[in-house]
């Protein structure tokens, strides 16, 4: 019997497919038949899977950080007795945390920056001004959108009253 897994290492919360080829040991011209078992670790057993042509895929479920041994056991039928295949070793590794670079910084007192400084009711904290961070898209358009009808309303373009136009049925004054 054949165990082979996709691959021998994979990162934790990964699945993983592990193929079964169950191989007859004399010449008969039929392929094995029959159910195939997966163990992990001894412990925990897998649903049995049908074998067609003596082939099967079996997914394995996430696995916890380490390394675990994969074993699968052949059910035999009418022509081929039961086995079991040589184990396989899976290793779970734990996903790398990335790390965020951090930007050298130049104290602002030797910059020749003050900390911080007073106007009026503000006091100037080093920020880089307003944010929009949480207003989307949509909010951010609305918002320009809103400034845009201010602004036009204030030049006298709504409420404002009409001249009469020359050359549309009414005499010029």
């Amino acid at each position: 019997m054949v165990l082979a897994p996709s691959s021998t290492s994979i990162l934790q919360g990964g699945t993983l497919d592990v193929s079964v080829n169950v191989v007859a040991g004399s010449s008969l011209p039929v392929q094995p038949g029959g159910t195939i078992t997966m163990s992990i670790d001894g412990r925990i057993h897998l649903p049995a899977v049908t074998l067609a042509s003596g082939l099967a895929t079996v997914a394995i479920p996430a696995l916890s950080v380490g390394n675990h041994e994969l074993k699968v056991e052949y059910s035999g039928d009418t022509y081929f007795l039961p086995a079991s295949g040589t184990p396989a070793s899976v290793a779970v590794t734990a996903p790398s945390v990335p790390t965020v670079p951090t930007v050298p910084t130049v104290p602002a007192a030797s910059a020749g920056i003050p900390n911080s400084a007073t106007f009026g009711n503000l006091a100037y904290t080093g920020s880089n001004g307003p944010a929009f961070a949480g207003l989307g898209l949509g909010g951010v358009a609305a918002l320009v959108l809103g400034l845009l009808l201010w602004r036009w309303s204030r030049q006298g373009h709504i409420g404002a009253r009409r001249r009469p136009q020359e050359g549309k049925g009414r005499p010029a004054s």
